[in-house]
């Protein structure tokens, strides 16, 4: 990486100029702009600079371009003409409020951009056409309020995307429906209150879906639906009363799941054995009732009547996660585990004696002294027993 200010970096270029008009130019190594970064730079400067790059060829010499922090507030239409190398850019953290519509347009070998920390309030259609290697892209911390139509069209490398802490209030169904390859999409920190059922539905491999901080109070039933790699959720801090029944179903893979800071008021007696299955689960009931649920669960020491309903029933499906842990350390059932097993079992899963009596209970009602564990319990049967209800009815 080389670093310039503006008024050092165009000596240079005025002296490279100067040097090709010597007879023995040709033996001279040439200027090496491949990871440049200059900064201070004001707009006229930048033009000027890109003006003799490209009078001395060098344009598409260009790999890296670091521009963050330079109070830019407008870039001329044509300033990256003939950057046909560049891989990423760097215009973060400046004061830009429009972009020009084919800024972009020579740039087809892009992998990373950053326009994050400006005062963008509208993107022109088209802007991003012909970024088919993108694969970042951080929009975050701008003042964006919708997005054009087709803006990520042509996007189908795009792994990561953020476009939170804007004042999005709206996206159209179809906006995503080309990110294909996307791994993460961070939607926090905007005014959103509706969502389109269908928004993400071509988001096979999303892994990462942060939705929290807007102003949800429902979310359509099927939002979820195919998001079958989906491993992270975030809906905290929203106004959500409820969330969708079809959860389990639609979100196989999901791992964490943070629905703390809405209001909700209960969970569904449908969700309750799903949300052990989960590793990290996280709410808030009634405002007041942390409960974190999975390999560890905690919950307030005092709690009232009907929040503590919820919570006995929680602790009794626990013993999934039991059943789990036994097959995966190969240890013995029922109820002849030692003392020391036992002790094992409370510091591996974190359980309090409450709830280990709970589950050593039913594992003897219900699974007899010796049951056979290997056929009954293999890791792709328990991934798929996501109802408690189905489990006690099948076995």
């Amino acid at each position: 990486m080389t670093d310039y200010t503006q008024d050092e970096l165009l000596k240079l270029l005025d002296k490279e100029s100067q040097k090709r008009k010597l007879p023995w130019a040709t033996l001279l190594k040439p200027l090496d702009l491949a990871y440049l970064t200059i900064r201070p730079v004001t707009s006229e400067g930048l033009a000027q600079i890109f003006d003799l790059i490209r009078e001395l060829g060098l344009a598409d010499k260009i790999i890296s371009l670091d521009l963050p922090y330079n109070r830019l507030k407008s870039l001329d239409e044509g300033i990256f003409r003939g950057c046909t190398s560049l891989k990423m850019l760097y215009l973060s953290h400046n004061q830009l409020e429009t972009l020009p519509k084919d800024l972009f347009q020579d740039l087809t070998e892009l992998r990373r951009l950053y326009l994050d920390g400006n005062l963008l309030k509208v993107l022109p259609e088209g802007l991003l056409q012909n970024l088919t290697k993108l694969e970042k892209l951080d929009l975050f911390q701008n003042e964006l309020d919708s997005l054009p139509q087709g803006l990520f069209q042509d996007l189908i490398s795009l792994k990561m995307c953020d476009l939170s802490q804007n004042k999005l209030n709206f996206l159209s169904e179809d906006l995503f429906c080309n990110l294909t390859a996307l791994k993460t999409l961070n939607l926090s920190h905007n005014k959103l209150v509706d969502l389109p059922e269908e928004l993400f539905w071509n988001l096979k491999k999303l892994e990462v879906l942060n939705l929290s901080q807007n102003k949800f109070k429902t979310l359509p039933e099927r939002l979820f639906k195919n998001l079958k790699t989906l491993q992270k959720l975030d809906l905290c801090k929203n106004k959500l009363q409820a969330l969708p029944e079809k959860l389990p179903q639609d979100l196989a893979a999901l791992s964490d799941l943070f629905a703390h800071h809405n209001e909700l008021s209960t969970l569904p007696e449908e969700l309750l054995p799903w949300a052990i299955l989960i590793d990290n689960f996280q709410l808030t009931l009634d405002g007041q009732y942390q409960l974190t649920l999975g390999d560890e669960y905690q919950f307030a020491a005092d709690l009232e009547p009907r929040v503590k309903s919820i919570f006995d029933r929680l602790t009794k499906s626990s013993n999934i996660l039991l059943l789990k842990y036994a097959l995966e350390h190969e240890a013995p059932w029922g109820v002849n585990f030692s003392e020391d097993q036992k002790k094992t079992l409370r510091e591996e899963l974190h359980l309090s004696e409450q709830a280990e009596l709970v589950i050593f209970q039913f594992a003897k009602e219900k699974l007899g002294e010796e049951p056979k564990l290997k056929p009954l319990f293999e890791p792709k049967l328990l991934n798929s027993i996501r109802s408690f209800t189905e489990f006690r009815q099948k076995y």
